[in-house]
């Protein structure tokens, strides 16, 4: 982290899952707070401005997109009621112990 600290600390807001955990590894380096702080705020706005952007084309173009986003509804609602089910019999079945 000494070698690549600063670029660590930018790009690795980009990043889905390393963007969790880089500020305990930064403290685990006793990376310097301000600059951490502003390359961490820099690639957390780079990073939003890249999802506003895109949710922004998406909705430019909605009336083209829908029906192919449609077809993913009968999909998400049988994953949100197959979850619940799962998790209300796992409980059920484990609450008497």
């Amino acid at each position: 982290m000494a070698k690549y600290g600063n670029s660590t600390s930018f790009f690795s807001r980009l990043l889905p899952v390393v963007r969790t955990f880089i500020s305990f590894i930064a403290g685990i380096w006793k990376s310097p707070f301000w600059p951490f702080a502003a390359l961490t705020f820099l690639g957390s706005w780079l990073w939003s401005y890249i999802l506003v952007y895109i949710g922004f084309k998406l909705g430019e173009n909605w009336e083209v997109l829908h029906p192919y986003w449609q077809k993913f509804d009968v999909v998400i609602v049988f994953f949100i009621l197959g979850s619940m089910f799962g998790y209300g019999w796992y409980h059920w079945k484990h609450a008497g112990k």
